[in-house]
């Protein structure tokens, strides 16, 4: 997959910005997480890319932070991009 432009962005971003794109991010991954345990399918259905395409964007997001920056906000960061990457397993599997 090519870089999405948050990423870039995040690359050239001072310091300061870099816990409100990890606090966003780990508000909408829990967003999410909720949104699949109440619905399913149904609530990934509503968005344009596909669960492997929201993985791997969370999963390019986090690790480009880590990249610049250690700080707390990561770890919980961590936890939330796991919870989701568990809710959305079951969904990804393909018959």
């Amino acid at each position: 997959m090519t870089e999405k432009p948050v990423t870039s962005t995040i690359k050239n971003s001072p310091h300061g910005s870099l816990a409100i794109a990890s606090a966003d991010k780990i508000h909408n991954l829990s967003r999410m997480t909720a949104g699949i345990g109440e619905q399913g399918l149904s609530f990934i259905n509503a968005f344009t890319a596909g669960v492997e395409d929201m993985s791997w964007y969370h999963q390019s997001v986090l690790k480009t932070l880590s990249s610049r920056w250690n700080h707390a906000i990561l770890d919980a960061h961590r936890r939330e991009l796991d919870r989701f990457i568990s809710a959305i397993g079951p969904l990804s599997v393909t018959p």
